[in-house]
């Protein structure tokens, strides 16, 4: 299924003529409806002149819920499974449970958000920051050719290191294509964020600054369901280790594709 999926999404967009040319940006439909994500890491470290490389592809699937709230939407996005592949062996941890819930506007932007684990602790893994972005904010009206933001500040802790990542989205209604025999919306994504954080990780006290970019595409039915996402970031990191006077550049590229269980 998801190879027949990849296939879909390289088709050339396809803008229809007549009354289906006025299609707008929908605003997110209530349901629920579950997704299956891979993400492909390949991440180099370079310190002191030694250089490592590690493969790390990661298996998620998720169930997402949408509800009518007072002013807005209800969305939970819940981890059901998760599996990792790593060239270096590294451990694949227990997420299952981890999950995001807003309270946001028609398109997405949330007035409230939490990101928790099963058992209701907050959870600060990076996971937690691709679950807030796992629907791409919408536009409600938006015509073929516009564009909107949004800017995402999230605190995640990794190894010691307190990190915050701000990133400036912009999306883009980029035309309409044909998937699976039905007309779809191309919301095109391009991102642009920055990190810096420290802490005390287990080699001694660091510092860290980077940045990251990301391109992809979004498809989103008329009536506003998820289709499905892909993703291409790439991330740069400088990590200063103050007691050893080491400074360590990691550089990472992350392909991402997401697509809807049947």
């Amino acid at each position: 299924m998801h190879t027949k999926f990849a296939v879909a999404l390289s088709l050339a967009l396809i803008t229809p003529t007549g009354a289906a040319a006025a299609q707008t940006v929908p605003a997110w439909a209530v349901g629920t409806a579950r997704y299956r994500t891979t993400v492909v890491q390949e991440i180099t470290q370079e310190a002191m002149g030694d250089s490592q490389s590690m493969t790390n592809t990661t298996y998620r699937e998720a169930t997402v819920s949408v509800s009518k709230a007072a002013q807005g939407l209800d969305i939970s996005v819940r981890l059901d499974t998760t599996h990792l592949t790593s060239s270096q062996g590294v451990a694949s941890p227990n997420l299952k449970g981890v999950t995001y819930k807003a309270t946001t506007l028609p398109g997405g932007y949330p007035t409230t958000s939490t990101v928790t684990d099963a058992a209701g602790a907050e959870h600060k893994l990076p996971l937690a920051a691709s679950l807030r972005a796992f629907l791409p904010r919408l536009k409600p009206g938006a015509t073929r050719g516009q564009s909107w933001a949004d800017t995402l500040a999230v605190i995640t802790e990794e190894n010691g290191l307190v990190i915050t990542t701000t990133t400036a989205t912009r999306f883009t209604y980029a035309g309409d294509t044909i998937i699976g025999g039905a007309r779809v919306l191309a919301i095109a994504i391009a991102a642009d964020g920055k990190a810096k954080g420290g802490g005390d990780t287990p080699n001694g006290k660091a510092s860290l600054d980077g940045t990251v970019t990301t391109v992809g595409q979004a498809w989103v039915t008329p009536t506003g369901q998820l289709v499905g996402v892909e993703s291409k970031a790439t991330i740069a990191r400088t990590l200063v280790i103050e007691e050893e006077n080491v400074s360590v550049s990691i550089t990472q590229k992350q392909t991402l594709s997401t697509s809807r269980i049947p």
